[in-house]
């Protein structure tokens, strides 16, 4: 959420956040390096990253899970992928 003395800058807790990331691709779920990327952005400062799930690309996982008579579920693959992954994380379990 924006802070309330300056909407250029976010706030977490109540105290302004400069957002900074950058990523080496659009699609953090087609980043076979996701961890050292993330550790190696860490290391720099940022604290920010944006992921548009594209899935363009020849060879890219799937965001979706496919279901029975053409459906799809969000939910199914991202739980997995996260799970394989052990990226994402709440803030209890945030790394340090």
């Amino acid at each position: 959420m924006p802070w309330n003395e300056n909407p250029h800058y976010w706030q977490y807790k109540g105290k302004p956040v400069l957002l900074l990331g950058a990523t080496d691709n659009d699609n953090l779920f087609q980043n076979d390096n996701l961890k050292s990327h993330l550790d190696s952005l860490r290391m720099f400062g940022g604290n920010y990253i944006r992921n548009t799930m594209s899935d363009r690309d020849p060879g890219n996982w799937y965001r979706l899970m496919i279901m029975e008579r053409n459906n799809s579920k969000l939910r199914g693959l991202f739980e997995s992928w996260t799970k394989q992954t052990g990226v994402v994380q709440n803030d209890e379990t945030a790394r340090k």
